[in-house]
């Protein structure tokens, strides 16, 4: 039971909910003292709150609950959003960030950026900007740089790293008579001929030994790749070089490690038993060919020279029937004559107009063009 205020007079609610007249009650209490009340004769009145409207009430429950259920709703979900996003431990993310991607050929060297192991490549990483060193390692080999991130930006590099075979070279060694012992660097190889393939790059002395006496060379090896040496075993008084002679329509001049040696119009040039790579050049034709050659003790080594064909272009006014060293090749105009690289003749003839020669060029810088007008 709840009581309410009125005139300093405490009433049950039960009579609130009867809808009493309050003022009449009022009245006619005041007139009849000695009606008994709830407080007695003797007690004090007491000061409370006045009622409050039923429909006030009604909504003020109604909004207590709607904050009631918007504070639970809170407190249940922005832990579990902090919770999804950053979980305790964890380490937050930073602001801005730059990426750095490794590529290797081959895959799955180690990656290691500020002393840390980050994968192995190909990887893409997301770094704190600012200066960084980064480590790449295979099994036999390392390579350390310096790089810079920028927030937003990306840094590539791609390595390549020679495989473990790829690390040596190789040697043939040939020598004639075959059956002579092999030494390289003081170490016996074995009898020639002989395949070496486990030399480190650089300078080897080689050394081989025959029934006539022995041979010292130096040779030069690059990793991934093949050398050869050819050595001549021959009889004391036998003579030691010999000659090559290169056959060709057209003057070429004749290199062997960059240095001239000869010409083509010598009959033959003099060169030490052996094996050989020669380059054969002409500067006008653009023409340009490397010739591997055995020179043998007191012989000559025929090197012939197969030229390429070039272009030619031939025209006349008003037209002729054309013939290109000797051989008719048609009525002009003639277009895309395939021909070999040199010195040529054509001649023109017209029954009514005569007959011309001309010379002309072709090489494989260029093609060529001869035009001529027959009424001149």
């Amino acid at each position: 039971m709840a009581f309410t205020k009125s005139s300093n007079l405490w009433l049950s609610s039960d009579h609130a909910d009867e809808g009493l007249d309050w003022t009449g009650d009022l009245t006619r209490l005041q007139e009849s003292p000695a009606e008994p009340t709830l407080l007695g004769p003797e007690t004090k009145p007491i000061e409370i709150a006045e009622a409050e409207p039923p429909e006030r009430a009604r909504r003020r429950g109604r909004m207590v609950i709607w904050v009631a259920a918007i504070l639970a709703v809170a407190a249940i979900g922005v832990p579990a959003w902090f919770a999804a996003d950053w979980l305790p431990g964890d380490t937050p993310p930073p602001a801005a960030s730059g990426r750095l991607v490794i590529e290797t050929q081959p895959v799955g060297a180690v990656v290691m950026v500020d002393g840390v192991m980050r994968g192995v490549a190909p990887v893409d990483l997301a770094l704190a900007p600012g200066s960084h060193e980064v480590e790449v390692k295979t099994d036999d080999s390392s390579r350390l740089m310096p790089v810079t991130i920028v927030a937003g930006g990306t840094v590539t590099h791609h390595m390549e790293f020679q495989s473990a075979i790829a690390a040596f070279g190789s040697l043939l060694v040939e020598t004639d008579p075959v059956g002579a012992a092999v030494a390289v660097n003081g170490e016996p190889r074995g009898a020639s001929p002989v395949l070496l393939e486990d030399l480190q790059p650089g300078q080897h002395l080689v050394r081989v030994q025959g029934d006539t006496g022995s041979v010292e060379r130096t040779v030069s090896i690059t990793a991934g790749s093949r050398s050869s040496l050819f050595v001549p075993l021959v009889p004391r008084g036998v003579p030691v070089s010999g000659w090559v002679a290169v056959k060709s329509p057209v003057e070429l001049q004749i290199f062997e490690n960059g240095r001239l040696i000869g010409t083509s119009v010598a009959e033959r040039v003099m060169m030490a038993a052996g094996r050989h790579e020669i380059e054969v050049t002409n500067d006008v034709l653009a023409f340009r060919a490397i010739q591997e050659v055995n020179v043998r003790p007191g012989q000559v080594a025929a090197v012939p020279v197969n030229l390429p064909n070039g272009i030619l272009h031939i025209n006349a006014a008003p037209w002729a029937e054309v013939w290109i060293d000797g051989v008719r090749a048609g009525e002009t105009p003639l277009g895309n004559l395939n021909l070999r690289i040199g010195p040529h003749e054509v001649v023109f003839r017209h029954p009514q107009l005569g007959e011309q020669r001309h010379a002309v060029t072709v090489t494989l810088a260029a093609p060529a063009r001869l035009s001529v007008d027959l009424r001149k």
